[in-house]
């Protein structure tokens, strides 16, 4: 069995001085709430295989204190522009592009495809900022992976842990 875990980006800063929505930093409840979900997916996951990463700023910063937590060498770590503001189909196709080897992987994104994703398995409920959802695949191959055959297992959110 392979283990997805889905993030949504954590709390980003706003305004006029970052130039581009692509280069919007994390503001200090994000850098916060970051660091908490890291310590949380550690208590059910011991090993992070790969790690996928919107090459955007503030989920490159999301996705530090999981990258520390968990030691991940450079080079199980993916920086993707295609999952900047992606589309669902974004998502899946970068797992597709995995490696069979791995048995965990982190992908790290933004809406709306995550909260698509998430409705999938929970209509019309909100996805806030630092989600991680929890998704199973029982199959062999990436490849293969798709929305259809896969397992929701859980969707988890800083304030839970408030």
């Amino acid at each position: 069995m392979k283990r997805i875990f889905i993030i949504r980006h954590a709390k980003s800063d706003w305004g006029s001085q970052y130039g581009s929505d692509f280069e919007r930093p994390l503001n200090s409840r994000g850098r916060n709430d970051a660091r908490l979900m890291a310590g949380e997916l550690q208590k059910v996951v011991d090993r992070l295989d790969r790690v996928l990463v919107s090459s955007a700023k503030r989920t490159r910063e999301t996705a530090v204190p999981f990258i520390e937590t968990f030691d991940v060498d450079d080079s199980r770590i993916t920086f993707d522009r295609n999952l900047y503001l992606p589309a669902e189909e974004d998502v899946w196709a970068a797992l597709r592009r995995v490696d069979d080897e791995a048995e965990v992987t982190v992908l790290f994104t933004h809406n709306p495809a995550a909260e698509i994703l998430f409705h999938r398995y929970h209509p019309g409920v909100k996805l806030p900022t630092g989600s991680i959802l929890e998704l199973h695949y029982d199959g062999q191959n990436w490849s293969e992976v798709s929305p259809e055959n896969v397992r929701f297992i859980s969707h988890r959110y800083p304030k839970m842990y408030a």
